[in-house]
Parts: structure tokens; sequence; C-alpha cells
């Protein structure tokens, strides 16, 4: 229980921070503001997310594996010290990566408006279903901060002392937590779709207007709360 609660309380706080995602928040939005099933189309943007994340999970899970036996085949007297070193190398590279990103994600200019946007929300809820899951997955798998997020939790999940499925439980949940920035629009009540377009286009109006703002905090919040915990660990 020990170890499941130490596993815990590293992978939450970084599931939190890889949730924080306004350009996907404003995508849900519009999706619940069509016409053409708002729900439906809102429900498969959700599993484009979810599935691209499982799939990142997998290599990620891969990857470490590979390195964790290794490691435990050459010294095995030293192999948790030796895992724990390379996962907070590993952990503090992620954040300085997040912090320069959340560097440059301020200080780069914004792309000048050409009137349609970057993507045209007018046929983003029209079409087959799976051009939603398609979108879904390609905002989720282009999230620079919420990927390293979710790099970080995995290396951790991956290497902790506990049986297999609970790790895929973790996982599991880290998924969860990580795509609320899905799934927590689609749980406004929608008892009148014009209401409802009213009261979402200044909210998406607001966050697409200050993502900018709102992922370089996150990335500089995050990055450092990951160099802390090394610092943490050296001493």
């Amino acid at each position: 229980m020990d170890a499941m609660s130490n596993l815990l309380g590293i992978v939450l706080p970084l599931a939190v921070g890889a949730a924080i995602s306004p350009s996907i928040t404003v995508a849900v939005l519009a999706l619940l503001a069509c016409k053409d099933h708002p729900r439906e189309r809102a429900l498969a943007f959700l599993i484009g997310v979810v599935g691209i994340m499982l799939v990142w999970a997998a290599i990620i899970w891969s990857a470490m594996w590979s390195l964790i036996q290794r490691l435990e085949g050459e010294v095995d007297q030293y192999s948790t010290e030796l895992i724990d070193d390379y996962s907070a190398v590993i952990d503090v590279g992620l954040g300085i990566l997040l912090i320069t990103f959340g560097f440059w994600r301020l200080l780069s200019k914004p792309k000048p408006s050409t009137g349609s946007g970057r993507f045209n929300i007018s046929k983003l809820g029209t079409g087959a279903y799976r051009r939603q899951v398609i979108f879904g997955a390609i905002m989720q798998g282009r999230n620079f901060t919420s990927l390293l997020l979710f790099f970080s939790a995995q290396q951790h999940i991956v290497s902790a002392p506990l049986p297999w499925y609970e790790r895929v439980f973790v996982t599991l949940l880290v998924v969860t937590i990580l795509s609320a920035s899905t799934w927590l629009p689609m749980l406004i009540p929608t008892r009148g779709t014009s209401k409802l377009r009213l009261w979402l286009a200044p909210v998406g109006g607001w966050i697409g207007e200050h993502s900018r703002a709102i992922e370089a905090s996150a990335a500089f919040v995050f990055g450092a709360y990951l160099i802390i915990r090394w610092l943490i660990f050296l001493f």
C-alpha cells in the first residue's frame, strides 16, 4: 500500500497538469455547440484523445521496460538505485523541456488570423464520427506539455514495485484525469441548445484568447515541479 500511495503522490499532480489543455477544451466546446449530434461528436473526439494516449502508454511501457530489464541484468544489487537515478534524470530533462517550451510559447508571436482560424469549426461538427476521432487524436497527440507530463508519469508507473495490474490501473487513472479537458465540458447540461451556444461562445472565446498564457503557465509550474522533485531526491 505504501508503494501505491507513493506512486499516486507522484503521478496524480502530473496527471492534473497534463489535463490543462485550453485548445482541446475550445474544440470540445465548439463540438458541443454544433447542431448535428453534439454529444455524440464530442464523445467521438474523447475516444480519439484517450486512444492516442493509450498508444503512447504502450510505447512508453515498452521502452521503459526494456531499460529496466537491462539495468537489472547489469547490476542486480544496485538495480533499484540505478532505476531511481535514471528516473530522476528523465524528470529533470522533461522539466527543462517544459520550461523551455513555456518561454517559447509565451514569447513567440501569434500567427495572424486568417478569418477562418486554424481549424474550420463549422466543418468540425459535421461528417462521419471518425473525423472527430481523428481530430481528437491529432489535438491530443500534438499537446507538448501534456505529452511530457504523461511521459514522466508513465516512467514512474512502469518502474514502480507493484503488480502489473495495479500499474495498469494507475495508467488508466492518469489517462482519465488527463482527458478531463475533454469530458468535463461534456458534463454541461444541454436542455436548451440555443442557450448553450450563447453560453459557450464567450467561454470558448476567453479560453482561446488566453490559451498561450495558460499553456505557458502550466509548462512553467510543472517543469519547476519536476526539477524541484529531483532536488529533493538528491538531498
